[in-house]
């Protein structure tokens, strides 16, 4: 995995919104591209992937990404 801070902002958008979802999800450390071409983050508790397709969507218009998908991308948090 290569370390990025490329798409940060939507990232931490996207976290922000799981949240609501999972409570468990910890703070934000860092993020890497994945062998998937997906983003996986670290957070101060385990881990999560994010598409890098919703990542950017996040940053150019939120709106866009359904609760659904926030909701799917809350219940895939891995703690560690």
């Amino acid at each position: 995995m290569q370390k990025t801070n490329k798409n940060r902002s939507g990232i931490q958008g996207i976290l922000s919104r799981a949240k609501k979802y999972n409570s468990g999800i910890g703070t934000y450390k860092e993020h890497f591209f994945n062998d998937r071409f997906n983003y996986t983050i670290r957070l101060s508790n385990g881990r999560i992937e994010i598409s890098m397709n919703v990542a950017q969507d996040q940053e150019r218009m939120p709106a866009s990404i359904s609760e659904e998908t926030v909701q799917d991308i809350a219940n895939s948090f891995k703690e560690v």
